[in-house]
C-alpha cells in the first residue's frame, strides 16, 4: 500500500463522483476500486488483474464508493468462500439438506395447528451445520433460490404423506429470505410445486421478516399481494424488532403476526413488553389476524400469555424442532397439556 496509490485512487474516485449531464439531466455515479501492486501481488498482467478484482469486491463489501488494496488474506477468504459454496452445492445434490418441524399449538385445545419448517444441513459424515453457518453463504452465492424450491418440494411431499396418514389438512409455514422474496416468479413456482403434490395454497404460510420488507417496501407489497391472490397465507415474523411495525399490519395483506421471542423472555415481569403484547393483540383482533407468540419456554410464560388472551404458542415448552420421524411421533402422542 503506497501513499501515491492512495492519492491516485482518491483522484479517480473524485472524477467519477463528479456529476455529468445526460439529456440535460445531472447523473451521479460512484466506483468501488481494487488496487494491486507489482511485483508483490503478481508478476503478470493476469495475476495483477485477478488480485485487483478480489480487492474491488472487498471494497464493495465495505459499503461501495471506496478503494481497497489487495492483501494476501483476501485470497484465502475467497478460496474459503468458494469451498463453502461448492460444499453447499454438493449438499443439495446428495440430499443432505433436511427439514425440521416445530409445532405451533392452539391454547384452546392443545392441538397442533401448524408447524414451522426449519432447514438443517446434515452432512454424510454425521456432522450438523446450523442455519447461521450456511444460510448466509446460500444468500450471497444465490444458492438460496434452488435450495428454497428443493426443500419446498420435499415439504409438500411430506404434507401429502401426513394427510394420507391422519386424513386431515396439514398446514406448514416457511421462512423467506430477502433474495428469495425478490424473485418475480416465486409465487407461481411455489404454486406449481404445491399442485404437483395436491397441496392447496392455503395450507402454506410464508413467514417474512420486517427487515425483508424494508429492503424494498413497494416491491414487497406487490409480491405479498400476488401470493395472497394465489391463495398462500403470509405471516409477519420477528414482529417488533424492525421499524414502523404497526404500519405493516395495515398496509400488507398478512394473515398472522409472530411476536418475537425477545418480548417473551421476561414477559411475566416486564410491564413494557406486556403492554406491547396487549397492543398487538388488540390491533390483530380488529384486523382478524392470528397472533403467535414464539420462544415460549416456561410454564410461567405460558400461564401469563394465556391469561391475557394469547391463543397460539410456539416454543421449547411444547417442542423443539423435530425431524420427520419425531414430528410424526409427536402428532401421534399429542401436545402436552398446558395448565391454567
Amino acid at each position: 500500500m503506497t501513499r501515491r496509490g492512495m492519492m491516485l485512487a482518491d483522484k479517480v474516485r473524485e472524477a467519477i463522483n463528479s456529476p455529468f449531464n445526460v439529456f440535460r439531466k445531472e447523473i451521479y455515479a460512484s466506483a468501488s476500486i481494487g488496487i494491486s501492486l507489482y511485483p508483490q501481488d503478481g508478476r503478470s498482467a493476469g495475476e495483477l488483474i485477478k488480485a485487483a478484482d478480489i480487492a474491488m469486491y472487498s471494497a464493495k463489501n465495505k459499503g461501495k464508493n471506496a478503494y481497497q488494496f489487495f492483501m494476501p488474506e483476501m485470497n484465502r477468504a475467497v478460496k474459503e468462500k468458494l469451498n463453502n459454496e461448492e460444499s453447499l452445492r454438493l449438499a443439495i445434490e446428495k440430499g443432505e439438506l433436511e427439514f425440521y418441524y416445530q409445532p405451533k399449538i392452539s391454547m384452546a385445545d392443545d392441538e397442533v395447528i401448524k408447524a414451522e419448517a426449519l432447514i438443517r444441513w446434515h452432512k454424510d459424515n454425521n456432522e450438523w451445520v446450523m442455519p447461521g453457518d450456511f444460510i448466509a453463504i446460500a444468500e450471497e452465492s444465490g444458492l438460496i433460490i434452488p435450495i428454497s424450491f428443493h426443500v419446498f418440494e420435499l415439504a409438500c411431499e411430506f404434507i401429502r404423506r401426513l394427510e394420507n396418514k391422519y386424513h386431515k389438512s396439514i398446514h406448514i409455514s416457511f421462512n423467506l429470505s430477502g433474495r428469495q422474496f425478490r424473485q418475480h416468479d416465486l409465487a407461481q413456482r411455489f404454486l406449481e410445486l404445491a399442485a404437483k403434490y395436491g397441496v392447496k395454497p392455503e395450507q402454506i404460510e410464508f413467514e417474512i421478516t420486517e427487515s425483508v420488507i424494508m429492503e424494498d417496501p413497494d416491491l414487497a407489497k406487490v409480491i405479498c399481494q400476488k401470493m395472497k391472490s394465489l391463495g398462500f397465507k403470509l405471516s409477519l415474523d420477528d414482529f417488533g424488532t424492525g421499524y414502523s411495525s404497526l404500519s405493516y399490519i395495515w398496509e400488507y395483506p398478512i394473515n398472522s403476526i409472530k411476536i418475537d421471542p425477545s418480548f417473551i423472555v421476561n414477559v411475566e415481569t416486564d410491564t413494557t413488553n406486556q403492554a406491547i403484547i396487549h397492543a398487538v393483540l388488540l390491533i390483530a383482533k380488529s384486523k382478524q389476524l392470528e397472533v403467535i407468540c414464539e420462544g415460549v419456554e416456561t410454564q410461567v410464560q405460558l400461564d401469563f400469555l394465556k391469561s391475557i388472551g394469547v391463543e397460539h404458542i410456539q416454543g421449547y415448552y411444547f417442542s423443539k424442532p423435530l425431524n420427520e420421524q419425531d414430528f410424526i411421533r409427536y402428532l401421534d402422542k399429542g401436545a402436552p397439556k398446558n395448565s391454567g
